[in-house]
């Protein structure tokens, strides 16, 4: 099945137009005729600390004060390759040396 450009955007006005009907449900109406969640007088439940969708982004991190300057490129290969993706130059560098950098955890000051 093929659908062009079209259809598409007839097929979603069309959805648009349906959505925005009155009907039955938890969504309530605003002043602007949108279906909206109900109001609620409490926060969600909490998610369960063994959520495989959270990551903890906390530890790993590293530290370093004052800015790392690179080489600045000098030829025109340098100069291509230091803005193609992989070959960033400096601290962004995959293979950088920062084993002399702090070892932090977030939140750092």
């Amino acid at each position: 099945m093929t659908i062009d450009r079209r259809a598409m955007l007839q097929g979603s006005a069309a959805l648009g137009a349906v959505l925005a009907l009155p009907g039955k449900g938890a969504a309530a109406e605003t002043a602007t005729g949108f279906p909206m969640p109900a109001p609620v007088d409490r926060l969600p439940p909490r998610l369960p600390e063994t959520d495989p969708s959270r990551v903890l982004l906390d530890r790993g991190w590293r530290f370093h004060e004052g800015d790392i300057v690179p080489p600045p490129p000098a030829t025109h290969d340098e100069t291509y390759n230091s803005v193609k993706a992989g070959a960033a130059r400096g601290a962004a560098a995959i293979r950088h040396d920062d084993d002399g950098w702090q070892d932090v955890t977030l939140p750092h000051d």
